[in-house]
């Protein structure tokens, strides 16, 4: 199974994020904060391709829930914003680099946006 979230497309991730019964991006920060708010594991995801990524809180806390559910999953691909310089884009993939550690069998590839491909 694969999960392609694009967080420059903003109907899709006001879908995700802003959506949630009208409440603001902090109270859905807050909720994907709660360990507890994902009660299933995510069993036959695999593969992650997350594009233009901008390493924000809400981001962050939505890649490690599904690092923390997804037991099978074995590779996570991030295209960063193109409008991110290249120090924000080290921050968050030393960020991601941690997130990661406590699933070592994650292989995580970070590559520039191209949004002909």
């Amino acid at each position: 199974m694969k999960l392609d979230v694009e967080f420059g497309d903003l109907a899709q991730v006001s879908g995700v994020f802003q959506t949630m019964s009208g409440r603001s991006m902090d109270e859905v920060t807050r909720y994907l904060a709660d360990p507890y708010c994902v009660e299933q594991q995510f069993e036959k995801l695999e593969n992650v391709k997350l594009t233009w990524f901008e390493g924000t809180p809400s981001e962050l806390i939505f890649l490690k829930l599904i690092l923390a559910h997804s037991p099978v999953l074995s590779r996570v691909i991030v295209l960063p914003s193109n409008e991110l310089n290249e120090g924000e884009i080290l921050n968050f993939y030393e960020q991601l680099t941690m997130s990661l550690s406590v699933s070592p069998r994650v292989q995580l590839t970070l590559a520039q946006y191209d949004p002909v491909v």
